[in-house]
């Protein structure tokens, strides 16, 4: 604050001299006086009154009164009250720009302001500015920063500084400068082997500044490939791969260092698995080995699943697995059979009882065909079983095709002690095809009649097949093959007249077609109007293995094609090579119909020779010479037509064998839909 001058004119009529007296006011209380003598006529005259003296905000007032030696003014003369106003802080700051790098790195800046009337004890300066990128000081001015490069770009910022009334602001030019590039993570994938050939790699690439664009390659950065900065899309063969990733930002800065190496492998391990036995003795210890390898993941990545040592605690078939995975997921199993058995003591030859030792009893028969294992619930003395076998029926009644006739009886011991019997029984394949028998089950004689039990297929070689039952009690049972169904249960098809169903395993007419039969829909055509026609009569079309003929406007079955339809000649396919059996997956069925062919052909043939050739061989003695044979050629004859025909049914044996051989290898290769399947039973 300044000092306050209250000046004026002094003027006297008479043109004395005077003297002028001064009192000055404080918001209406006297504060101070003074005067100015000798004040010529028509003089100007003042006081000053110290700024000490008052603050902003007080009212001020000069009282003045002039005496010119002989007299006193009559009246008083007031000034014009005047109020204390208060003043702005001014910043005395040298203008500057501030320009940093988006680095992270710490700066800072002091501003400085000054107030007229700081002096009064009253103001106090306080700074603000308008940025959320820092905060001033409010009591010191002090700016600091350590800016980002998310915080990159041009800031104008007002400084501001107030005294509580007034206040004073400055214009800061800020400049973030984006020195980096931008930030590129790969997210996935979790583990680097893929075992598919489409795969996504999910990115997360920013930048404070701003992304630009963003490129990846394959091949080393000789080409390059734009994508959505987010996802990769890929569809590769099996290999394996170095992806290289970059981006750019709006500033130019760029980031081409990040890379992922991963692997496509579509393959499964190949695996080795084999057991040092295939037949080992109850509780004894069984090894095996499982070897793995893969032509993308090395054999060390490879996890194997099994165990070396499999169980050998419980008889019978039992089957151990190796399971072998790769980083991709890729699995691969395979499986070894073994059989846990007991060291027989007695039994077998047909017949004979076996002792119980502990609380187990053990018959089997000496070929191995039949194994009977009986687990008691306690142990008891003297406890065993007599079995006998039989090909003759202990009844007059038969329950089907037998295989084998047995009986069991126990020895001291009753049914409500057994806590369970497991029997084991294979019979040949060959005794299954002779007589066109599609499995096999146990039945036992109870209450006059003979009783299906529950049989399962337990394992099955070229020459036989293991079934296996549960038994609660013993008597007389019988090994029965069962009959190839016709036919599936509920099935239709079509036929010249309508429609046949499938019921109990054989044809049954269902419905007569006017119009004729579709065989796809296996349903009467229906028409509406006017006839639509289907197909022209006596045309043909191969349909699910079959040639179809058209008839009365309908397709139905004419011949079944065992090695597939030919669609451009219409008519079944042939062996590629004459004499060789084509390599196609046939059903087994299919081979087993070539074999049945091939037997009555070879019989017919041979019937032949044996009619043609042994006529004259086998003549009456009187009829001997008629023909001038005499007793020497006619043995001669014989021993020849023997050799020969021995040297036929070794030709058929072995074309059976090949057969047979053929079957065994296309059992496992053979895949078809059911409907094939019973389309070629149904044939043959």
């Amino acid at each position: 604050l300044t000092d306050i001058n209250c000046t004026l004119n002094y003027t006297d009529s008479e043109g004395d001299t005077g003297t002028i007296y001064f009192e000055w006011f404080k918001n209406g209380i006297s504060l101070a006086t003074g005067n100015e003598t000798a004040v010529s006529n028509g003089s100007l005259a003042s006081d000053a009154l110290n700024s000490t003296y008052f603050v902003k905000g007080d009212n001020i007032t000069c009282q003045v009164y002039s005496i010119d030696g002989y007299e006193q003014e009559s009246a008083l003369e007031n000034s014009t009250e005047k109020a204390i106003l208060n003043t702005a802080p001014v910043i005395n700051t040298t203008p500057v720009n501030i320009t940093v790098n988006a680095n992270g790195s710490y700066w800072e800046y002091d501003y400085d302001a000054i107030d007229p009337d700081v002096s009064d004890g009253i103001d106090v300066l306080s700074w603000t500015d308008n940025t959320t990128l820092f905060d001033i000081n409010s009591s010191t001015g002090v700016i600091s920063d350590n800016p980002s490069e998310f915080e990159a770009g041009y800031y104008a910022v007002l400084i501001t500084v107030s005294d509580g009334e007034d206040n004073n602001t400055y214009m800061l030019n800020y400049t973030i400068t984006d020195i980096g590039a931008p930030s590129v993570i790969i997210n996935s994938p979790a583990v680097n082997h893929y075992g598919l050939s489409n795969i996504s790699i999910s990115l997360n690439i920013s930048d404070g500044f701003g992304v630009d664009s963003c490129w990846y390659s394959l091949d080393d950065w000789a080409t390059n490939t734009s994508f959505n900065c987010s996802v990769i899309s890929l569809n590769l063969s099996e290999g394996n791969y170095t992806l290289l990733v970059g981006a750019n930002d709006t500033s130019g800065g760029i980031n081409s260092s990040e890379s992922l190496l991963f692997w496509i492998d579509l393959a499964s391990p190949s695996i080795s698995f084999s057991c040092n036995s295939d037949r080992v003795y109850l509780k004894e210890t069984l090894t095996c080995t499982c070897l793995a390898t893969d032509n993308i993941s090395p054999s060390e990545n490879i996890t194997l699943s099994y165990e070396p040592n499999p169980s050998t605690d419980t008889l019978g078939d039992k089957i151990a697995s190796c399971t072998a995975t790769d980083l991709a997921g890729n699995t691969n199993s395979s499986t070894y059979a073994y059989r846990v058995l007991y060291k027989v003591t007695g039994g077998g030859g047909g017949g004979g009882s076996v002792s119980g030792a502990n609380k187990q009893i053990v018959w089997q028969s000496a070929d191995s065909r039949i194994f009977l294992e009986v687990n008691l619930n306690k142990s008891i003395s003297g406890a065993s079983i007599i079995f006998n076998e039989s090909q003759d029926p202990p009844y007059t009644s038969s329950p089907g095709v037998v295989y084998q006739y047995f009986s069991v009886k126990k020895v001291k011991f009753e049914n409500e002690q057994i806590e369970n019997a497991t029997l084991r029984f294979r019979v040949e394949n060959l005794w299954l095809r002779k007589n066109n028998l599609s499995g096999v089950y146990l039945a036992h004689y109870s209450q006059g009649q003979w009783v299906p039990l529950e049989t399962v297929k337990a394992n099955s070689s070229l020459e036989f097949t293991e079934y296996l039952a549960y038994l609660d009690s013993f008597s007389d049972f019988a090994i029965v093959g069962e009959k190839l169904p016709l036919c599936i249960e509920s099935d239709k098809r079509c036929v010249p007249e309508g429609i046949e169903v499938c019921r109990n395993s054989y044809w049954f007419f269902l419905e007569k077609c006017e119009n004729g039969c579709d065989a796809e829909a296996k349903s009467c055509i229906e028409l509406f109007g006017e006839v639509e026609e289907v197909c022209s009569e006596g045309q043909e079309k191969c349909l699910e293995g079959w040639v179809y003929s058209c008839q009365q406007n309908g397709w139905f079955e004419s011949m079944y094609c065992p090695l597939g339809c030919d669609e451009a000649g219409i008519g079944c396919r042939q062996p590629e090579v004459e004499g060789v059996v084509a390599e196609r997956e046939l059903h087994p069925y299919a081979y087993l119909g070539i074999l049945v062919i091939l037997i009555l052909t070879a019989a017919l043939f041979l019937r032949s020779k044996l009619v043609s050739k042994g006529t004259a061989a086998l003549k009456p003695k009187h009829l001997e010479y008629r023909g001038g044979v005499d007793v020497e050629t006619l043995v001669k004859n014989e021993e020849n037509l023997f050799d020969e025909v021995e040297g036929e049914i070794k030709s058929v044996e072995g074309v059976i064998q090949d057969v047979e051989s053929q079957i065994s290898k296309r059992k496992s290769n053979t895949k078809k839909n059911p409907r094939e399947l019973e389309n070629k039973t149904r044939y043959l």
